[in-house]
């Protein structure tokens, strides 16, 4: 009896401690960062909330394999909960840097709820030099492999790999970007979204940030704002050097790099080959250029199939400009 009640003890402390995580070594400061070594140290973030304004570095590659039998089967606890679809959500607002590494095999599934990731929101954050490789992330609004919004923070040199799927602002990266900035990435995800709006390869929506060299490869099937690097580029976002080469699906405001740019937004020196199919507002580049924005420099190479206003470039360029800009693939539909 006594012998039972021991293996009984132990294992409630084991599985206390797990569930706990592990706390990695250093304290947090800038000087003397959390040094993220392991799965356990992972978990240890995403459970204690009052470490997420600190600063991170991750030493080696993450083997997250094991989450696929986390929470009854959600997977990882996100780093930061959703800020602008949850009255009492706290982001992320430190900095990790990955040094490099990666994050493989990460899962997360809660389809009904909002601000998926690696990284659930992040408000004046800095993430770098990171990548999250063959992940697997389902969420309902704000979903990407890396993070699912992003306000007013910083990413650089960052990737992921996989699939993302949800049911508005869903991205290969980084679900919604307001504020913030995302510059030298990529993302080689397939993303797909069969319930709602803005879907990208790298990012849904883009709103009031700045991305700069970055691309995507994989392919992106959605219904309306669908593009092969950004579902919805708005109020004065910026996208330049960057460009997508998936196949892009979607009903309307379908484009093969953007579905739609809009609210004085600029892209410039951008291109997309893959191929589009949508039905209205379609286009090899653009699905939609409007309110006065402008796309230069920029080509795609993919065909395109539409129902109405389609185009070799831009289904439709309202109050906008397009200039130096060309398309070689064929279109086919009705451009009226």
């Amino acid at each position: 009896m006594k012998y039972l009640i021991l293996l009984a003890l132990l294992f409630f402390c084991f599985s206390s401690l797990f569930t706990q995580g592990i706390q990695p070594t250093g304290s947090g400061t800038q000087g003397d960062p959390y040094q993220i070594a392991n799965l356990g140290n992972l978990e240890w973030i995403s459970i204690d909330t009052t470490s997420w304004d600190a600063h991170f570095i991750q030493t080696a590659d993450i083997d997250a394999s094991d989450t696929q039998n986390w929470n009854g089967g959600e997977g990882f606890n996100t780093i930061g909960i959703n800020i602008d679809f949850s009255s009492h959500g706290t982001p992320f607002s430190g900095c990790y840097n990955g040094q490099n590494h990666s994050i493989d095999s990460l899962f997360i599934s809660r389809p009904g709820i909002g601000g998926q990731g690696l990284f659930g929101s992040i408000f004046q954050a800095t993430i770098e030099n990171l990548g999250v490789v063959n992940a697997d992330v389902n969420g309902l609004v704000g979903v990407g492999c890396l993070a699912g919004g992003s306000v007013f923070s910083t990413i650089t040199n960052c990737f992921s790999i996989g699939s993302a799927s949800g049911g508005w602002q869903i991205g290969g990266l980084v679900g919604y970007s307001a504020g913030s900035n995302v510059i030298n990435c990529y993302s080689d995800c397939n993303v797909n979204n069969n319930n709602g709006d803005t879907t990208g390869g790298l990012i849904g929506s883009n709103d009031q940030s700045e991305v700069h060299n970055c691309y995507s490869t994989g392919n992106v099937n959605g219904l309306r704002n669908v593009g092969g690097l950004i579902g919805f580029s708005g109020y004065t976002a910026t996208v330049t050097n960057s460009y997508s080469t998936g196949d892009v699906n979607g009903i309307s405001s379908v484009g093969g790099f953007a579905g739609v740019n809009a609210y004085g937004s600029t892209i410039n020196t951008c291109h997309s080959t893959g191929n589009v199919n949508g039905g209205g507002e379609t286009g090899g580049l653009v699905g939609r250029n409007i309110n006065l924005s402008t796309i230069f420099s920029c080509f795609s190479t993919g065909n395109v199939i539409g129902s109405n206003r389609i185009g070799g470039l831009a289904g439709t360029n309202d109050y906008s400009s397009i200039t130096d800009c060309y398309s070689s693939g064929n279109a086919s539909g009705n451009s009226a």
